[in-house]
C-alpha cells in the first residue's frame, strides 16, 4: 500500500507548524504527505467573500472569510520551503492544486502526480491544465456523479495526461458508517477499467 497522510490546510499558515505536521507525518511511515495548493485568487469567489465577511463563532474563525483564506494559504515560496523540508525528510511531497497558477508550481516542485479534489471534477479548464503536464492523476470521486467521472476521465487523457486513478472518497467529514460504500470501488473499477483506491 501507498500511504497519503492528509494535512491540506491544517497548518493554518504558520510554517513551524507545518514542519511539526510533516515530521509526524514521517514518524507514521506515510509514503507521502499531501497539502492543499490555492490563493485568494483561486479559491474563493469575490461574491463569497463579500457575503462572508463576519462569524458569529469566534473560537473557529478570526476577522472576514477573506481575511481567513490569505492567512490559510501556503504561497509560492512557502511551497518551496515545504517540498524541501519533505525532501530533507525523506517524504514525498505533493498537493491538490485549485487554478492553473497552482498546477504550474507544483510541477516546478516536481511532484510525482496531481492529485484532484472532487469538487473540480467538473472544472474542466483545470483538468486540461494538469492533463497538459503529463503526469499521472489522482481524481477524487466524493462530489462526482459517474457521468461527471467518465468526462473528466476523457478530458485528463485527452490532454495528455499520465495514468488516471479515481480515488474512492467521501465529502462529508467525518463520514458515516453507513455512507461508506466501499463496494463503490469494485463498481468504479469495472465501470471505468482503472484503478481505484
Amino acid at each position: 500500500p501507498y500511504f497519503i497522510a492528509e494535512i491540506g490546510s491544517n497548518h493554518n499558515g504558520d510554517m513551524d507548524l507545518a514542519r511539526k505536521l510533516i515530521d509526524e507525518v514521517v514518524e507514521t511511515g506515510a509514503d507521502a504527505v499531501k497539502f492543499q495548493s490555492w490563493s485568494k485568487k483561486s479559491l474563493v469567489s469575490k461574491a463569497e467573500f463579500a457575503r462572508n465577511t463576519k462569524y458569529a463563532d469566534s473560537f473557529r474563525h478570526f476577522g472576514s472569510l477573506e481575511e481567513m483564506v490569505e492567512k490559510y494559504q501556503l504561497t509560492p515560496q512557502q511551497h518551496h520551503e515545504v517540498a524541501a523540508y519533505c525532501r530533507q525528510k525523506g517524504v514525498t511531497f505533493i498537493s491538490t492544486p485549485f487554478s492553473k497558477p497552482e498546477v504550474d508550481l507544483l510541477d516546478e516542485l516536481g511532484i510525482p502526480f496531481f492529485k484532484i479534489a472532487s469538487m473540480d471534477v467538473n472544472n474542466l479548464p483545470l483538468l486540461v491544465e494538469v492533463g497538459a503536464k503529463g503526469k499521472p492523476v489522482m481524481l477524487s470521486t466524493g462530489m462526482a456523479t459517474l457521468g461527471e467521472m467518465e468526462r473528466a476521465l476523457a478530458v485528463l487523457r485527452d490532454a495528455g495526461s499520465g495514468a488516471v486513478s479515481l480515488l474512492h472518497c467521501i465529502s462529508i467529514y467525518p463520514p458515516k458508517f453507513e455512507d461508506i460504500n466501499l463496494r463503490n470501488i469494485p463498481m468504479l473499477q469495472r465501470i471505468f477499467d482503472v484503478p481505484v483506491v
